[in-house]
């Protein structure tokens, strides 16, 4: 069976022979006997990997938090907030601009 995703790739970079492409492809695959040492230590890597991603994620999803906390209790952190905001988006307005 021919994955759908890549009879589209190959339809699309060849539309007249992109079924051909698509099925030698998978025949060659199919065929494979190679063995590659480590080749199953790459779920546990992808799946470390993924989790420390998470991780990180989470992490800085509370730093953000705590810090806008404390940017709350700061007498001008709205200002400052909204200063850092209009900063931001001015860079992505216009990446050359002065600042």
């Amino acid at each position: 069976m021919i994955p759908p995703q890549l009879r589209r790739v190959a339809k699309r970079s060849a539309p007249r022979i992109g079924d051909k492409i698509a099925e030698s492809i998978t025949a060659a695959l199919a065929e494979q006997t190679v063995i590659v040492p480590g080749a199953e230590k790459s779920n546990f890597v992808l799946k470390t990997l993924a989790r420390q991603l998470s991780e990180v994620r989470r992490a800085r999803a509370e730093l953000e938090e705590q810090f806008e906390s404390e940017l709350n209790k700061h007498p001008a952190g709205l200002i400052l907030a909204l200063d850092a905001g209009r900063r931001r988006s001015d860079r992505r307005d216009d990446p050359g601009g002065d600042r």
